[in-house]
């Protein structure tokens, strides 16, 4: 059996401060390639942002490793020049981030890698040909949630598989493998109950029909060796990890059981067979694959951390400002280049997690000095408002009106307002797609399933607080609102405010042709969440049927992505444990999610430039006494989620709005990949 490892080194990671950084280079980088030289080939990965430190810091290390390279002995894995989570970013800012890592390779190292390590394992399907694109033959991610609700084989844990649309090779790492040499290697395992994990995983990799089997024994950091992150001192760091680690990794060989190769020569041993391929990875439930467990998921970058959202939609802004001088071609070259590596940096990951002060505030410099630069006001966002006139108010377009609820119309559009539930809707029509509303409140005792017996309705806010209770605006009553006829929509909002445990809410409702927009101003008073959703869309079951039932969304690469529903179960805002409130979210990187059927959809687009925030999904089919189930459907977007790295802080103003556009007849125009593998 072939095994292969790969250290993952990373100075920007979250908690380690710049002050052990040379500490960090001679005594836990520069041990990994004693091993190296020891005879232990090895890959070693770096972003481009750590390569030049290692440059600035110690170029003797750079003489090491160049030699290590092209003697064959070490080989380089690629990343991209800042870790940050592709799924969660648009795909140009991607694409600079590959170009950037390849050209800090290619200068400093004088040479360019052929495989790359997904930063923190975090892949969409959208993505394999942006690493194709960049010059890439190879890519590394997680198997263990690679290969969740598929029925592929075990046998391809042991090799790597190709990728239909692109012929990329994926090379699978595994997240039990690496935590189990982790903790063998800081004594939290005994040598033999590690060695019993690799018999058992030779064991079934022999019992297989792969010629050549290869496993993944590490693929993940290289500091959490003679060194613990958040550590104050560092010279009590040294605990024989690296000699441990040299002895267990040349025991493994010398009893003859195994080769350690670098991962390309185990990749060309593998190939040496037809390799399987695949169209998809991803699925409904997991649009974005991530390592180890669901607490481990794709919004601890995106909505928690310390200010996550607020940090994602300033990097929104200051990419909207690049994006209008490189259309206007107003800015210098020098500049511009300057700003997309600055941005490529902003997005890293390791600002969104266990971040220290010092990383923080040299966030927030480096931030409104790039935003000034690029002319972007740090207000920028709050011109998305969609303003009225200053003309009277018209109440032709009141249909309906009673105690609780008031009806409006606007061409073939129609709208029900809840004014006893804070401005919940009811009823949302369009008379090109059907009688049937396409968003509203599906009522108390619809479903025979007991857990699914509540009141659902849609446009209202949901907020957790630390002390584990919810609040929404549902009970807030609204008895004065202010209805405006404009040309091109009928204007709702409270006059008074809906107040919320720290958060004062103004929401204001734009019913237009075949639109409705729902706008949140809200003031946070020293507002401390666990949780904030708000956009929130509930679908009656009649609304799309249910065969074609889909959502459609961009996760990082040029394409949308599409996955159907139907006899799925998708609960993406349930929460993962105690701690952290929900297990998944989708990335939707250009602000535009499209949910609908063969004949008719809906788009749900918000501006991330005016506060970012993440779509949740949740779907499940409800057994009814006809032979055809009904569904649930719902889609969530939160600005706030609670997980092991979350510090969220809200104080002062925020506006957010999502417009809703009603379509039929036909499918979106755009191209789209489709979870069962066909793209068209």
């Amino acid at each position: 059996m072939n095994f292969f490892l790969i250290f993952h080194h990373n100075l920007a990671f979250s908690s380690i401060p710049t002050k052990h950084y040379r500490y960090l280079v001679d005594n836990v980088y520069g041990r990994l390639l004693d091993i190296a030289e020891n005879g232990i080939p090895l890959g070693l990965e770096y972003t481009g942002e750590t390569l030049e430190l290692i440059a600035d810091l110690q170029p003797s290390y750079i003489t090491r490793l160049g030699t290590l390279l092209a003697s064959g002995r070490a080989e380089l894995i690629g990343s991209s020049y800042s870790q940050a989570i592709f799924p969660l970013i648009p795909a140009r800012v991607n694409r600079w981030n590959l170009k950037y890592g390849i050209e800090t390779y290619e200068k400093i190292l004088g040479t360019r890698p052929k495989t790359a390590l997904v930063n923190e394992q975090c892949y969409s399907d959208s993505l394999a040909g942006l690493y194709r694109e960049a010059g890439y033959e190879a890519i590394i991610f997680d198997w263990m949630n690679a290969r969740k609700e598929h029925s592929w084989p075990e046998s391809w844990r042991y090799q790597p598989v190709i990728h239909a649309g692109t012929g990329l090779i994926f090379l699978w790492s595994d997240c039990i493998s690496f935590q189990k040499l982790q903790r063998t290697v800081w004594g939290e395992l005994d040598e033999e109950e590690w060695e019993d994990f690799i018999n058992a995983c030779q064991g079934r990799a022999n019992s297989s029909s792969v010629a050549n089997p290869l496993f993944s024994l590490y693929a993940s950091d290289a500091e959490v060796f003679d060194y613990h992150p958040g550590t104050l001192e560092t010279w009590t760091a040294d605990r024989g990890h690296f000699k441990k680690l040299h002895n267990l990794l040349a025991g493994l060989t010398t009893k003859g059981k195994a080769s350690i190769l670098l991962p390309s020569q185990a990749l060309a041993r593998a190939r040496t067979a037809s390799l399987p391929e695949i169209e998809r990875v991803c699925t409904p439930s997991y649009p974005v694959r991530t390592k180890k467990q669901d607490k481990y998921n794709v919004t601890r970058w995106a909505v928690t951390g310390r200010a996550s959202a607020r940090m994602n939609t300033q990097c929104y802004r200051l990419f909207a400002a690049i994006s209008k001088h490189e259309s206007a071609t107003t800015c210098p070259p020098g500049r511009l280049d300057f700003l997309q590596k600055e941005l490529v940096s902003l997005w890293g990951s390791d600002f969104r997690t266990h971040t220290t002060d010092e990383k923080i505030e040299n966030f927030r410099n480096r931030m409104g000095a790039a935003l000034f630069l690029a002319g972007a006001r740090e207000d920028s966002g709050r011109n998305c408002r969609i303003e009225g006139s200053s003309s009277p108010p018209l109440l032709t377009c009141i249909s309906g009106k009673s105690g609780r609820k008031i009806s409006l119309e606007k061409g073939g559009t129609s709208l029900t307002i809840l004014k006893n539930r804070g401005m919940a809707i009811e009823t949302f029509t369009c008379r090109q797609c059907g009688p049937h509303p396409l968003l509203g409140t599906i009522p108390h005792g619809y479903f025979p399933d007991i857990s699914l017996a509540s009141d659902f309705y849609t446009g209202h806010i949901m907020l957790l607080t630390q002390d584990g209770r919810q609040y929404t605006d549902l009970s807030v009553k609204v008895p004065k609102l202010e209805i405006t006829d404009q040309e091109n929509f009928v204007l709702v909002r409270n006059k008074l405010p809906m107040e919320l445990p720290g958060l004062t809410v103004f929401k204001s409702l734009y019913l237009g042709e075949n639109s409705l927009t729902i706008r949140y101003d809200m003031y946070a008073r020293d507002l401390r969440p666990t949780s904030l959703r708000l956009g929130i869309c509930t679908f009656p079951p009649r609304s799309f049927h249910r065969e074609t039932l889909f959502y459609e969304t961009a996760n990082g690469g040029d394409r949308t992505e599409r996955f159907y529903l139907k006899g799925r179960k998708v609960v993406q805002g349930s929460p993962a444990n105690h701690i952290v409130t929900c297990r998944h979210c989708l990335g939707n990187t250009d602000g535009r999610l499209v949910v609908g059927d063969a004949t008719k959809w809906l788009t749900i687009v918000s501006n991330p430039v005016e506060l970012y925030s993440v779509p949740l999904v949740h779907y499940e089919e409800v057994a009814t006494n006809t032979t055809t189930p009904d569904y649930y459907l719902r889609v969530y977007h939160s600005i706030c989620e609670r997980d092991d790295v979350a510090n969220v802080f809200w104080k002062g103003e925020m506006s957010l709005s999502f417009k809703i556009t009603a379509h039929s007849q036909g499918t979106p125009t755009h191209k789209v990949t489709r979870n069962d593998g066909d793209t068209y």
